[in-house]
């Protein structure tokens, strides 16, 4: 009796090993996602593109790299970690002066490829462009054109919002150069 124990337990052990192992399972299919992007930024930094002076005996100064913006575009999401989005936007910022409309304004182009975390933080990379660059300086201040310039943007950010760094360099029709880096704030939606 103990033998036949012992020769059935063989037996099944045999059985186990000769056993397909089972299979492993395939990685889930995850479809690559299109969409429309909506951006909005709130940016500081860069160097004095002009101070204005006021009756109150204030000033203000309009820096190359401040201004709010807004973007539209597109993305792709070819993988759960990966991502890229191309926008097109207008950047804008003003002075307080109540007697006449003086900006700084330009139209920025950006490509940024983002790695997304399973916790939703974000990183990313890329390349901007600013064009149309001009300050306006309503019939008080000169208005002054700026050559194209191109950049980069780094981002770090938790799901829809990110901290942006912006490095590039304007410069004039007058051949003044102006640091315009900028950080920032940008809100981020993907539909």
């Amino acid at each position: 009796m103990k033998h036949r124990h012992l020769a059935g337990l063989a037996g099944v052990l045999a059985l186990a090993a000769a056993a397909p192992a089972p299979a492993q399972q395939a990685p889930a299919y995850y479809p690559a996602r299109f969409g429309f992007v909506v951006q909005g930024a709130a940016e500081f930094g860069g160097d004095e593109v002009a101070r204005i002076y006021f009756d109150d005996n204030s000033d203000q100064s309009v820096d190359a790299g401040q201004g709010l913006s807004a973007a539209l575009g597109f993305y792709v999401r070819p993988s759960p970690q990966w991502s890229a989005r191309a926008t097109v936007g207008y950047k804008y910022v003003t002075t307080r002066a109540s007697n006449a409309d003086i900006y700084l304004s330009r139209v920025p182009v950006e490509l940024i490829g983002s790695y997304h975390f399973d916790n939703g933080v974000r990183l990313g990379a890329g390349g901007v462009w600013h064009t149309a660059i001009k300050f306006h300086g309503d019939h008080i201040a000169p208005d002054v054109d700026f050559d194209d310039a191109y950049g980069y943007t780094l981002e770090v950010g938790w799901r829809w919002v990110v901290a942006s760094y912006t490095g590039m360099d304007y410069k004039d029709e007058f051949g003044h150069s102006y640091k315009a880096d900028s950080y920032g704030i940008r809100v981020i939606g993907e539909f």
